[in-house]
C-alpha cells in the first residue's frame, strides 16, 4: 500500500512537471530516473546473488546506456518541440520542473520494488494455481489501488477549484471518454505483461525487466509519433538524434536480454 501510495505520487509529479518544463525533458528526466532507481531498488532489497559475485556488470551497462538513449530521445525531442513551436518552458520555472520531474521518476520506481517485494506472494500464487498466467496480480491490485489516490485527490481538487465539474455533462466528449478506456486497458495490460514477464525471468526478474519495460515505452512511443505524423516539421538534426537514442535503446535491450539468461 505504501509502494502504491508512492507509486502514484511519483506520476502526479512527473505530470505536474510537463507544463513547466515540456513532455520532452519531462519525460526523460523522469523516464531516466525510473530506470535507474526502478533497477538499483530491487538489487539492495533482494540482495540478488549475482550482484554479490560482482557479475552484475551487463545489468549496470544496459541501465546505463538506457539512460543515455532516454536523454538522446528527450533531447529529440526537445528540438522538435522549438522547430515546431510547441515547447513549453515555462521562464524561471524550469529548476522546479526539473525537480518534479526527477523526484516525480524516482517514485515511480516504487512500481517495480513493489513486484520485487511481493515476488513470495506470486510465489504462492503460482504454487497454489500452477496453469495461471498472471500471478503477479496479487501484487498489483493493492498498488494499483492505493496508487490512484493522489491522482484522484489532485483531479478533485482541480475540478472543485476551477468548478469545471459541469463539463463531465457536456455530450460531445464521448469520444475522449472511449480514448481514456482504451488507454487504461493497454495499459493496464502491458503492466500484466511485464509481471508475468519478470516472474518468469526468477529472482533477476525485476532488476532486468524494468530498463527493458521501459526502453520498450520509449521505442514504441517514438515508433506511434513517427506513424502519427508527430516528427514532420521537426528537422533532420531532430529526427537522427531520435533514431540514435532508440538504437541505444535496442543495444540495451539486447545487453539485459542477454544479462537475464
Amino acid at each position: 500500500g505504501v509502494l502504491g501510495l508512492l507509486w502514484g505520487s511519483g506520476v502526479l509529479l512527473l505530470g505536474l512537471s510537463f507544463p513547466l518544463v515540456g513532455v520532452a525533458v519531462g519525460a526523460a528526466v523522469g523516464l531516466g530516473c525510473a530506470a535507474a532507481a526502478g533497477t538499483l531498488l530491487p538489487i539492495l532489497y533482494t540482495d540478488t546473488p549475482k550482484f554479490q559475485r560482482n557479475e552484475g556488470a551487463p545489468v549496470l551497462l544496459g541501465v546505463i546506456i538506457v539512460i543515455i538513449g532516454v536523454g538522446v530521445c528527450g533531447l529529440a525531442g526537445r528540438v522538435r518541440e522549438r522547430r515546431q513551436g510547441t515547447g513549453t518552458m515555462v521562464p524561471g520555472q524550469s529548476m522546479r520542473g526539473f525537480l518534479f520531474a526527477s523526484v516525480g521518476g524516482t517514485l515511480t520506481a516504487a512500481l517495480n520494488l513493489a513486484l520485487a517485494a511481493g515476488s513470495t506472494i506470486a510465489a504462492v500464487v503460482q504454487q497454489q494455481h500452477p496453469t495461471t498466467q498472471a500471478a503477479s496480480i496479487a501484487i498489483w491490485l493493492p498498488v494499483l489501488l492505493t496508487g490512484g489516490i493522489p491522482g484522484l485527490w489532485f483531479t478533485l481538487r482541480e475540478l472543485r477549484r476551477h468548478r469545471s465539474t459541469g463539463l463531465f455533462r457536456r455530450t460531445d466528449i464521448g469520444v475522449y471518454w472511449l480514448l481514456v478506456a482504451i488507454m487504461g486497458i493497454l495499459w493496464l495490460g502491458s503492466i500484466l505483461f511485464y509481471g508475468n514477464g519478470a516472474t518468469r525471468i526468477g529472482a533477476q526478474g525485476s532488476v532486468v525487466g524494468w530498463p527493458i519495460f521501459m526502453s520498450g515505452a520509449v521505442i514504441a512511443s517514438a515508433a506511434w509519433g513517427t506513424l502519427f505524423g508527430e516528427w514532420k516539421g521537426s528537422g533532420g538534426m531532430a529526427k537522427a538524434e531520435m533514431a540514435a537514442g532508440v538504437l541505444c535503446l535496442i543495444a540495451a535491450i539486447a545487453i539485459l536480454g542477454n544479462a537475464g539468461r
